[in-house]
């Protein structure tokens, strides 16, 4: 079935986030079941085994299903994407347990009233940024990390330099794109195509 809604409770009953797949399919008779997210950006997305909107869609498939499942599978496809365009993961009986554990741990910490926020690669899905004093102040410390060495850097500042990588690596390919878009339109003075290949790059 396809933009099957998942509802998911934990250990004590208690609702958590649903999740909306794209498509679920089910082998009843093999007790396995795979589930796909389509993406239809030019970003790159967080990969099928550390995603977690794919483990919160194998929870709610494996809670929904009508006979017990031995394994879930769970995918992403990016058909627009320049690099990797599927990624995949598959969940055992453990790793649900596990993954439930911590969907249930993030749910209860965004509810607390006074929750700290945390700048990173996902500020990118957020409309608010613009207007967010953490994200402003994530990237001002970045800037000024620039000039030192990362040996110098201490344990906290490393990470933020580790969210700032994965960051630009989100999204380089959609930035990657719109600047060749806007180059051959003649719309970016100083930059140029260095091919005219399939794998043309581009340099200042």
């Amino acid at each position: 079935s396809k933009e099957v809604e998942l509802f998911l409770v934990d250990d004590e009953g208690k609702e958590l986030p649903p999740g909306h797949a794209d498509l679920v399919r089910t082998w009843p008779d093999h007790h396995v079941a795979f589930t796909v997210d389509a993406k239809f950006g030019y970003n790159v997305v967080e990969e099928a085994p550390t995603n977690l909107q794919l483990a919160l869609y194998a929870c709610g498939v494996f809670q929904a299903a009508c006979a017990p499942l031995n394994a879930i599978g769970v995918g992403i496809v990016q058909p627009r994407a320049f690099g990797r365009q599927i990624s995949t993961a598959i969940y055992k009986a453990e790793s649900i347990d596990l993954a439930l554990h911590e969907i249930k741990r993030i749910a209860l910490a965004c509810k607390e009233p006074d929750a700290p926020r945390h700048a990173g690669s996902w500020c990118q899905y957020c409309k608010a940024k613009t207007a967010c004093e953490t994200f402003a102040a994530g990237l001002f410390e970045i800037e000024l990390l620039k000039s030192h060495a990362v040996a110098t850097a201490n344990n906290a500042q490393l990470g933020r330099l580790k969210q700032a990588i994965q960051f630009a690596e989100s999204i380089k390919n959609e930035v990657n794109y719109e600047m060749r878009r806007r180059v051959e339109a003649g719309e970016m003075p100083g930059w140029k195509l260095r091919n005219m290949g399939k794998n043309r790059d581009l340099f200042d």
